[in-house]
């Protein structure tokens, strides 16, 4: 009989190795620095990689991805939601396909810081004590807010003023202040990114004849 025809076996290329999960760094409240391990294969040359950002810690929605095709290894992203819980995961491609994703990183973008408060007024004016009310901010920084501060003087100055700070988001008094005198207070807010600019100046006065 004849001799058996040969037969030439291919061995199928391998994708890259999966990668390690992302470092994120530098985090702002709308800008994060992505960054991940130098990608290994265990064949063709790595000719891409990606990066991709996410609502969730499985599935969700896509938030923000590369786009680009290149071999970097760190992206800064920009545009992201501010104080939102995000994850990071990575990948490389050969000319045999993608990798599998990494597993993702986990990080928190921060709030901005709220805006000057405005509206404010008092409640409960007796002759020593008052408390403000109806505090309102145009921007919270993304979050709610979670402390507030009054000052007040008998003139519109911060020299000599005596300052509250609450340590929690509730009324702030105003307390030691002298029967039938006239005030000038002012109020700042605050959130987990820091405290707001002062508010502009009111007036109140004191009540002389409703003690404590």
């Amino acid at each position: 009989s004849g001799a058996g025809a040969s037969v030439t076996l291919t061995t199928p290329q391998a994708v890259p190795n999966t990668p390690a999960a992302p470092d994120i760094s530098a985090v702002t409240a709308t800008t994060a620095q992505v960054m991940m391990g130098t990608p290994t294969t265990p064949g063709l040359p790595v000719t891409d990689t990606g990066a991709w950002i996410y609502d969730a810690a499985s599935g969700g929605n896509q938030v923000w991805s590369d786009g680009v095709t290149d071999l970097a290894t760190q992206w800064g992203v920009t545009g992201l939601p501010r104080a939102t819980d995000l994850w990071a995961e990575v990948a490389a491609k050969n000319d045999a396909g993608w990798s599998s994703r990494s597993t993702r990183t986990k990080f928190t973008t921060l709030p901005d810081l709220p805006t000057q408060p405005k509206n404010y007024t008092l409640r409960d004016i007796t002759a020593n004590t008052a408390y403000t009310t109806s505090v309102f901010v145009d921007d919270n920084g993304g979050e709610a807010l979670t402390d507030i501060r009054v000052q007040w003087n008998t003139a519109p100055s911060e020299v000599g003023a005596t300052t509250t700070t609450m340590g929690s988001w509730t009324d702030a008094l105003l307390e030691g202040l002298v029967a039938g005198e006239t005030y000038s207070y002012r109020v700042a807010v605050a959130n987990r990114a820091g405290w707001s600019p002062w508010g502009e100046w009111a007036v109140f006065t004191t009540n002389p004849y409703v003690p404590n």
